[in-house]
């Protein structure tokens, strides 16, 4: 099961709407995975890391555009 993951750099350039749709994607995806993974259907357990990584990684993107924050001026401060 090829995934394709995103980087943090590409999810800096979506739309809130956007990151929402894409996170409501990926916890499905990982909900059905999870229940793969149990059953023995799917052999590369890792993939379940990379896709919980990637919706946390999601959400930190997201909050961080509901709060008008921009990393890297957090860090000049």
């Amino acid at each position: 099961m090829a995934t394709e993951f995103y980087q943090s750099v590409e999810l800096r350039t979506k739309t809130p709407e956007q990151l929402q749709r894409i996170l409501s994607e990926r916890q499905e995806k990982y909900r059905h995975l999870r229940f793969k993974v149990s059953s023995r259907e799917v052999k590369n357990h890792r993939e379940l890391r990379y896709m919980r990584r990637e919706i946390a990684r999601i959400q930190t993107t997201l909050n961080q555009k509901r709060a008008g924050a921009q990393p890297a001026a957090d860090a000049t401060k």
